[in-house]
């Protein structure tokens, strides 16, 4: 369907006026959920950056790669190893009792 706005048609007003403008909600949402996960790596991203690697209690070089991941949006979450972690700390505070 075409509308015509003076004297010429305009096949995309239709679009215009019934389409939401401004993207989905969901983009909304993934775009709002990037910008709070940049606004967490740079809070953290200075805290360690005086600790050389000879001295952190952890590998420095993951830890950047990671943050370099979670920025470019590349970080893949495993939800398996998520929740044995999850069920195997909750087995030990269990049999701390």
């Amino acid at each position: 369907m075409s509308i015509k706005i003076n004297g010429n048609l305009d096949s995309g007003a239709l679009d215009k006026l019934t389409k939401p403008q401004g993207g989905s909600k969901a983009a909304q949402a993934k775009a709002a959920e990037k910008t709070a996960q940049e606004g967490a790596v740079t809070k953290f991203s200075g805290k360690f950056d005086n600790i050389n690697s000879a001295e952190a209690p952890f590998d420095t070089a993951k830890v950047e790669a990671i943050r370099q991941a979670i920025k470019d949006g590349q970080f893949q979450v495993n939800p398996e190893a998520v929740a044995e972690k999850i069920i195997n700390s909750a087995k030990e505070l269990l049999n701390q009792r």
